[in-house]
């Protein structure tokens, strides 16, 4: 799938789009090798983002300024959670992407569950949640190893994701009618239809708490949208869950008036959403 989303990319138009690509590589891998973060920074949340893994390796320790974090280190206990951890972990399916071999799920199953209890372990005050070990597995599949994975992780749960890992979602509720705001400005009719229709906002949850990483199947675009997310600030994911169903405004209100028809619409709206740049763009353009 990730392939899909890069030839997508190729079929722009525009003079050397491969050239194009080479540039934006040495522009990253210089900004890495100088420590740019401001640099660095412009290119995951903008354009193309930072391209490959590989790159993505050299750089989200950067962005995600795994330096900072005082090491807590495993504390041994096994955490309140683990239990539901290990549940969530057996359902969990590989991304479907050219750089993770299908012969190794056992392993890096494992491995997941080294990352999302490696959090809990040195956080223990935090509460995991359903989606939160779909994040790391995005984490552990770019790293392809736990201990930077686990590093990643810490980020993102004390960082971006720390409302949805308290005792309750209340908090991210908060965040969901955020995007009603969002989208009564950005676009009235929608907002209009969901509010006669009564539909709450409840299609976006694993889009908010996964990172979208629920929702689309493309490991390309997942890491794409990581790319801009780790860069933003933490509601960045309402402003693109807020430019998604913009983008796609004409779709929704060509729904039948009907509850279960809306809802299922607006779900299925990452999984059918073949080129997240104007998302992104647009997310940007809500946030300014």
């Amino acid at each position: 799938m990730g392939g899909k989303s890069r030839a997508r990319r190729r079929q722009r138009g525009g003079a050397g789009p491969e050239q194009r690509e080479t540039g934006r590589a040495q522009r990253i891998a210089r900004a890495v090798a100088e420590h740019d973060l401001t640099a660095l920074k412009q290119l995951a949340r903008t354009g193309d983002g930072l391209l490959t893994t590989q790159l993505r390796r050299q750089a989200w320790p950067l962005l995600l300024n795994f330096r900072s974090l005082a090491d807590a280190g495993d504390r041994g206990a096994a955490h309140r959670d683990e239990d539901q951890v290990a549940l969530d972990v057996r359902r969990t399916r590989l991304p479907d992407a050219p750089e993770i071999r299908r012969d190794v799920r056992a392993r890096r199953l494992a491995e997941l569950s080294q990352v999302v209890s490696g959090v809990l372990r040195s956080y223990p005050w935090l509460s995991y949640y359903q989606g939160f070990h779909e994040l790391a597995m995005t984490f552990l599949c770019v790293f392809g190893s736990p201990r930077p994975a686990v590093e990643a992780a810490k980020m993102a749960a004390l960082f971006f994701v720390r409302d949805a890992m308290g005792s309750s979602l209340d908090h991210v509720m908060q965040q969901l009618d955020l995007l009603y705001v969002l989208l009564e400005a950005a676009c009235p009719r929608v907002h209009a239809l969901l509010a006669a229709l009564d539909v709450p906002p409840f299609f976006a949850i694993s889009w908010v708490l996964t990172w979208f990483a629920h929702d689309v199947e493309s490991f390309a675009d997942v890491c794409r949208l990581f790319d801009h997310l780790i860069v933003s600030p933490p509601l960045q994911v309402v402003h693109v869950a807020a430019a998604l169903i913009r983008l796609r405004e004409a779709e929704v209100l060509a729904c039948e008036r009907d509850f279960a028809a809306v809802h299922t619409a607006l779900a299925a709206l990452p999984a059918t959403t073949a080129d997240w740049l104007p998302v992104i763009d647009g997310a940007c353009a809500l946030q300014a």
